[in-house]
C-alpha cells in the first residue's frame, strides 16, 4: 500500500437506533484503522443520540444531528459533501454491517 489515506465511513441514519450500535462497531472493527466514522442523524425521533453516546470516547467517531428531517437523499448528500474529509469514502446505512474486517484494507489497497 502506497500510503495510509483517511477513509470516511459515512453512516446516514434515520430511525435506525436498534441497529446503529452494530453498524458503528462493524466499522470500528476494521483492520484498516485510519478511518473516520461520520454518523449523520436526520433528526431521528428515536434514541439514536443515546446509542451513539456509547462511542463518544472514540476519536474516530463523529456524530452530527440535523435539527430538522431533510430526507434520505439530502442527508446522504450532506454526509458526502459537507461532513466527510477522507480521501476515500464508503457508505453504510444505519442498519448495515461491514461483514469482513479486512474490507477497507483490501479496498484501499486496490485503490492505491
Amino acid at each position: 500500500m502506497a500510503g495510509n489515506p483517511l477513509v470516511s465511513v459515512l453512516v446516514p441514519t434515520y430511525k435506525q437506533a436498534q441497529y446503529l450500535s452494530g453498524t458503528v462497531a462493524s466499522a470500528l472493527s476494521q483492520t484498516y484503522t485510519n478511518i473516520e466514522v461520520v454518523i449523520s442523524d436526520d433528526c431521528s425521533p428515536d434514541n439514536t443520540p443515546e446509542v451513539v453516546a456509547e462511542f463518544r470516547g472514540d476519536p474516530r467517531v463523529r456524530y452530527e444531528r440535523g435539527g430538522v428531517n431533510v430526507g434520505r437523499v439530502k442527508n446522504y448528500r450532506k454526509s458526502l459533501y459537507e461532513l466527510s474529509s477522507g480521501s476515500y469514502v464508503t457508505n453504510l446505512d444505519g442498519d448495515d454491517l461491514l461483514g469482513d474486517v479486512d474490507y477497507l484494507r483490501t479496498a484501499v489497497g486496490w485503490l492505491e
